[in-house]
């Protein structure tokens, strides 16, 4: 399960590693949290630096969570992935919201945790939504080296005590088009999608890692609001392997030993009949 810059071996049968291979990165993996514990194998804390991760936890008796606190010397706000990425990628994270909490999340995909950053993807949820003109809110963002693309009303309906939503962030190459894509499992967001063609001229994607954590510097927010700021996650997982069967990551089949061909189109949709099958490709 590893692939790109790294090495890496494998266990052999009298018990010595061997078969050492060079420029390997980790394809995936997944924290639900459940085990209520930082694992620095996978983490790392980048802001506040120094701080042990286990601050990030949240534990209660019905608590699993990562909760991020922004300028806090005590508290972590932003964590990175051990191991470098490459893109394509796709993170797959369960956000949560909470009554007289203002969740600022954000997921970063790239070399710095920063917006409007060459090489880099980012994507911004706020609590608060609506407005117009001048005062509309820009609830869910996604950026690019360059711009901006929000969602003034995303997951802004009415709740009581907790809310969740699962956030699907992908970067793949889509040529020309809009390589970055947010989707959500709430029917009131609006996909997202930008082009990304500076990360696509990087092969590999150099010196990239996955971000999570909170924000505050986005003052449009932060003056509108007295509750507690806080970005929580509920569960993480990203992964290489994935598609939507548009034609954009037929590379992960084997063509040769798959019985079906692989043919996919913008419906998003493949049709099977008995015997037939994908099969991946072995890379």
């Amino acid at each position: 399960g590893l692939h790109g810059n790294g090495r890496t071996g494998r266990c052999l049968e009298d018990g010595e590693i061997g078969e050492w291979i060079d420029e390997c990165y980790q394809l995936s993996f997944s924290d639900s949290l459940l085990l209520k514990v930082f694992d620095d194998e996978i983490w790392s804390v980048y802001k506040t630096a120094g701080i042990d991760g286990e601050n990030a936890l949240a534990l209660g008796e019905n608590d699993n969570s990562f909760r991020f606190l922004p300028d806090k010397s005590w508290a972590v706000e932003v964590i990175q992935s051990v191991k470098q990425i490459v893109w394509p990628m796709r993170v797959r994270a369960v956000v949560e919201k909470r009554q007289n909490e203002c969740n600022l999340w954000s997921i970063g995909l790239g070399p710095t945790w920063s917006t409007r950053s060459s090489f880099s993807s980012r994507v911004n949820w706020g609590c608060l939504g609506g407005g117009t003109g001048e005062n509309q809110n820009k609830q869910m963002s996604l950026y690019n080296a360059t711009f901006r693309l929000y969602d003034s009303t995303c997951w802004n309906d009415p709740f009581e005590g907790t809310d969740q939503m699962e956030v699907v962030f992908s970067i793949r190459d889509a040529n020309e088009g809009q390589g970055a894509v947010v989707t959500t499992s709430q029917s009131n967001c609006a996909p997202l999608k930008l082009q990304i063609t500076d990360i696509l001229s990087q092969q590999p994607w150099e010196d990239s890692y996955l971000w999570f954590g909170t924000y505050n510097d986005d003052a449009d927010i932060v003056s509108k609001t007295n509750d507690t700021i806080v970005g929580r996650f509920d569960s993480i997982d990203y992964t290489q392997f994935f598609t939507d069967f548009d034609n954009l990551m037929t590379d992960i089949w084997d063509s040769d030993v798959s019985t079906s061909d692989i043919t996919e189109d913008t419906s998003a949709l493949i049709y099977l009949k008995p015997g037939d099958q994908y099969v991946s490709n072995p890379d």
